[in-house]
């Protein structure tokens, strides 16, 4: 499927831009009264958009744990986090999701159009809004859940992509050349539907996708060598595994 591997291409060129000095910031920036979210330890977080205070703990595995006295700010919390360290994978795969990707990486290959093209013919981006407005329409205490869950997620995200476009947050070197603040679309709800609803399609494995994840399996290899020249390549020897794994 080219769709899945100019997704997977497209972020891991981003994530591969990501040096130690680029890395965004784990600071969340002076929204009230805030702290620093620091590496393996305990930190209150009050921030604007947050019903009650959030203790976010990071493991030593660098693995955000969120504790919460309001449900909903655990979700809203996440969706902070997510992009603050993974807002260009998440506009990839939202776009991917919703065929429209080309509005972004349209200039870099033209042939994006036709992939657009076939995730609106299959229907993703359609059966996603239409999963929402369901469940928009569902009265019971569980739709109602979801649809807090859904919602505070996006309004965590959105929380990041203010601080953003303020300048109080910033993305690791060399995004820029794909993802501009001042054109960043705000994170709905029905996003997270229309992308869970691709992540299933992703599920369903054939022949041709693994022919293909195999090719760019080998283009890892060769290109993140640790015996490269290039020392920021060498760094990243055994990078798919960090990408591809499915333990912290």
């Amino acid at each position: 499927m080219r769709q899945t591997t100019l997704f997977v291409v497209l972020s891991v060129a981003l994530v591969a831009a990501c040096g130690d000095e680029g890395s965004p910031s784990l600071d969340p920036g002076p929204i009230g009264p805030a702290e620093v979210i620091d590496l393996d330890s305990d930190t209150t977080v009050t921030k604007e958009g947050l019903l009650d205070e959030v203790h976010v703990i990071f493991d030593r595995f660098e693995v955000p744990h969120i504790y919460a006295r309001q449900e909903r700010d655990v979700f809203f919390m996440q969706g902070y986090l997510h992009a603050l360290h993974r807002w260009p994978q998440l506009d990839l795969g939202r776009r991917t999701a919703a065929g429209t990707l080309s509005e972004l990486a349209g200039g870099a290959d033209a042939g994006v159009i036709n992939d657009d093209i076939r995730m609106r013919v299959l229907g993703i981006p359609a059966a996603g809004r239409g999963e929402w407005e369901l469940l928009k329409a569902d009265g019971s205490p569980a739709a109602a859940r979801k649809r807090q869950a859904l919602e505070g997620y996006a309004e965590g995200i959105n929380r990041f992509l203010a601080e953003w476009r303020a300048g109080e947050q910033t993305l690791a070197a060399g995004t820029e050349l794909l993802l501009d603040p001042d054109r960043a679309v705000d994170w709905e709800p029905v996003d997270s539907v229309i992308l869970g609803r691709y992540v299933a399609f992703l599920l369903q494995y054939d022949g041709r996708l693994e022919v293909e994840m195999t090719d760019v399996w080998q283009r890892f290899q060769d290109t993140f060598r640790a015996d490269s020249e290039d020392p920021a390549l060498a760094a990243r020897a055994g990078i798919w595994q960090d990408l591809a794994g499915h333990l912290p």
